[in-house]
Order: C-alpha cells, then structure tokens, then sequence
C-alpha cells in the first residue's frame, strides 16, 4: 500500500535524523564515545536502506513509467548540486563552530525531507492484491528468484556489481596513491572531490539528450568502455607528475559523469520488467548484489594493496570500470535503442498500490 511506502520514508528520516542529534547532544554531555559513533553509522546504514528501497517502488506511482529515466536524471541533479555545494557549506560551518554542532544541518535536513515526504499527495486506496500478500520472507525468495531468473535483471545487477567493485577498488587504493606515491597536500587532494561532484551533476544534465541519440544499449556500454581511460589517467599521474592535479582532476570528473550516465540510463528498466507487487523484494534483491560486492571489493582492494602494490590496483579499477559493459553486451540490451513494449509489464493502477 503506498501510504505504508510512505510512512517507511517517513519514519526512516525521523530516525537518521534523530540519530545525527544523538552526537551533538553527546558531545555537549561529554559522553560520545567510539560506540555511540559506531552504533549511529549502523543504524544510519539500516534506515537508509529502508528508505531507498521505498523510495524505488514510490517513484513510479508519481511518474509515468515512460519517464522514469528523466526523473531519475533530475533526481540525480538535485543530488548533485548539493554534493557540489556541501563541501563549502561544511566548511564554512567547521570553520566557526565544533565539528558535531555542524551535523545539525544534516538533521535539519532529514527533517524537511520527512516533511515534505509526508505533504506528498498519493492515492492511499488498498490493492485488491494485498490481502494475497506473500509473508516477509517468501516474498523475499520470490524477489531474488526473479531478478536471479530475468535475461533483463540478471545483467543490470551483474553490471552493477562489477562497477560498484570498480569503485571500492578506487576508494582503496585513491586516497594511499595520492597522499603517498604523489605525495600531494591532504587539503588539496580534498579540494579535488569537487570535480567528481561537478561530473556527477553534468552528467545528469546530460544524460538524457545523449540517452535519446545513443539509445539505452549503446549508452551503458560506451560509458562503461569509457570509463577504463577516464580512471587510467590516475595511475598515468606518477608517470607525468607534472600534471598529477590536472589528470586527477580529469578522471574524477570523467568517472563520476560516467557511472551517473550509465546508472540513469538503466534506471528505468527494473520498475517495467517487475510485477508490482514485486517491486519492493526485487529492489532489495537487487541491492544485495549491487551493494553486497561493495565490502568485499574494498577489503580484496586493500589486501592487493599491500601484496602487489597501490599502482597495480589502480589499473585493476580500470579493468573492471571497463569489464562493466560485458553484461550488457552479452545481453538483449546492447541492441536496444529505447525499451522494447514487449518487456514492458502492463502497469494498473491497482498493480501498482500493491507493490
């Protein structure tokens, strides 16, 4: 039921933001301690999941199943913006006020987002399919049997993993690399994150003018080609140190455009191949893939960092970046232009409120 939906989002705001002022508050008891830290990041990552999986199955009963992309795009944009606006702001507040006091903001904002979440006006009218609901876990087994079994599904999450792995093989090795090995200033290698957020925000300018040229097919597999020479410009910066900043500029700003170009172009795929009742458990199944391989990537990134050396994993995130568009290739989508009517699920209004 959508206001179900709804109220997850809700109540997943009011807990992120009543964790944020947990630390504050601690702080000013002189009682943060490690564990409290600890225990907010986990219950930070918990409520997000729950409010990106209602997020996926809310999104398409606000806008036409046809437009999807567009309005993944501009949702992109917005979370763009603000990764390009956030480091000043941050800044500007640590610079006047102790570092805990600045995660007010955060607060603050969890609490108009559930504000506004909760202003939303959606059809709150129950499914006929709800009371034939499978229990929590059958439909859990159903979710991840049918993303498993879907010649669509399988390959957008088997891309998503090989490029979330890509990206936790860079977050390993990036930051050893350019303090160590290129021996740049840590505050200047921070200032660098700004042209991987601008990337980030052009591409979601963009990607939809090159998604209508290219097609879908052929835009998430020259993105994913192009990303191997985007993040190649990074190991190639101990070899021309003289223009270290500039190519770690560049690659940040050509990553970030390009796993937002090639996210959005798959975005509105998973909502039209999916009954809707199943939309929420093939969400989480699909997650448990794309973002199950992040913790693992990173600590095989880590231990390769430390037996074969910093520049060989960079290559290796380069390779994988690239090694991204063989599910696709492999798969119906690398021929499609827009999405063919023959995959697409037929969406009734009361399918779905029952997803």
């Amino acid at each position: 039921m959508v206001w179900r939906k709804r109220r997850i989002l809700v109540a997943a705001d009011l807990v992120r933001a009543a964790v944020i002022l947990s630390l504050p508050v601690a702080f000013l008891m002189d009682s943060l301690t490690l564990w409290h830290l600890l225990i907010a990041v986990s219950l930070m990552g918990v409520a997000d999941v729950f409010f990106t999986t209602a997020h996926t199955t809310v999104l398409p009963l606000v806008v036409d199943r046809h437009q999807l992309s567009v309005a993944n795009a501009r949702l992109q944009s917005a979370q763009s913006a603000i990764g390009v606006g956030s480091p000043v702001l941050s800044s500007s507040l640590l610079a006047v006020i102790a570092a805990p006091f600045a995660l007010l903001t955060s607060a603050v904002a969890y609490l108009c987002s559930a504000l506004s979440v909760a202003r939303m006006r959606l059809d709150s009218t129950p499914s006929d399919d709800d009371a034939g609901r499978p229990p929590f876990w059958a439909s859990a087994k159903e979710g991840l049997a049918f993303t498993v079994a879907h010649p669509i599904l399988r390959p957008l999450f088997l891309s998503g993993m090989i490029t979330n792995a890509a990206v936790m093989f860079g977050n390993a090795a990036m930051a050893v690399y350019a303090l160590t090995v290129l021996q740049l200033d840590a505050a200047l290698f921070a200032g660098l994150g700004i042209f991987s957020a601008l990337g980030a925000l052009v591409g979601s300018l963009t990607v939809v003018p090159v998604l209508n040229r290219l097609g879908i097919g052929r835009t998430k597999i020259l993105c994913s080609l192009m990303a191997m020479p985007a993040v190649a410009l990074v190991p190639l910066a101990d070899v021309l140190p003289a223009f270290a900043v500039v190519l770690l500029a560049v690659s940040g700003f050509g990553w970030a455009y390009l796993i937002v170009a090639t996210s959005v172009a798959g975005s509105g795929i998973m909502p039209r191949v999916t009954p809707a009742r199943m939309l929420g458990s093939v969400s989480v199944s699909n997650r448990l893939f794309v973002l199950g391989i992040m913790p693992l990537a990173s600590v095989a990134g880590g231990a390769l960092g430390v037996w074969l050396g910093v520049v060989p994993v960079l290559w290796m995130w380069a390779v994988l970046a690239g090694l991204s568009a063989v599910p696709i290739l492999l798969s119906p989508m690398r021929s499609w232009r827009d999405f063919p009517p023959e995959h697409d699920f037929t969406f009734t209004a009361g399918q779905l409120q029952a997803g």
